[in-house]
């Protein structure tokens, strides 16, 4: 059996972290190529508004929400401080991206869906974001407390002669 020692585990740990935010935050930029090959900038930044909320929501609530509210059984106000963190940065997102990425044209385009679809889509993305955060967090809780926990239990079936 392979024993990993605490700090191995919290290096392991941090470099997957690094890694995916890595590539989460790099995957736009397959997407973001105008015709010549070039990276569009402008549109590279639109999608990192996207990946910045994720970040923000998840490390909020792996680093603060989970361990300080969570894990001390107030379920009521971790889901409250969770609705508050969503709505803000729905609305930051939103704000983002109508009025500092991608400024909307003057005239209303006909062929755009109505704003709450954006709403609802990073919403639903959002709580997405804070389960995968708490299934994270709460495996890494359930190991440390596991091993802490050990108990060793003596065996009731062996006979005690007089």
């Amino acid at each position: 059996m392979v024993h990993i020692t605490h700090n191995k585990h919290r290096l392991l740990e941090l470099t997957i972290h690094i890694i995916c935010w890595g590539l989460f935050f790099g995957f736009p930029l397959f997407f973001t190529q105008d015709d010549s090959g070039s990276i569009d900038w402008r549109e590279f930044i639109n999608h990192s508004g996207v990946s910045l909320s994720f970040f923000v929501i998840f490390y909020i609530n792996y680093l603060l929400f989970i361990p300080k509210v969570l894990f001390k059984e107030h379920t009521g106000q971790f889901i409250l401080l969770n609705i508050l963190l969503i709505l803000v940065v729905s609305i930051g997102l939103r704000y983002w991206h109508n009025i500092i990425a991608f400024p909307p044209p003057a005239p209303r385009r006909p062929h755009l869906p109505p704003q709450y679809i954006f709403y609802i889509r990073d919403i639903t993305s959002m709580i997405f974001t804070v389960g995968l955060s708490v299934a994270i967090r709460m495996s890494l809780h359930q190991k440390e407390y596991s091993s802490i926990l050990t108990i060793k239990i003596p065996d009731n079936n062996k006979k005690i002669l007089p």
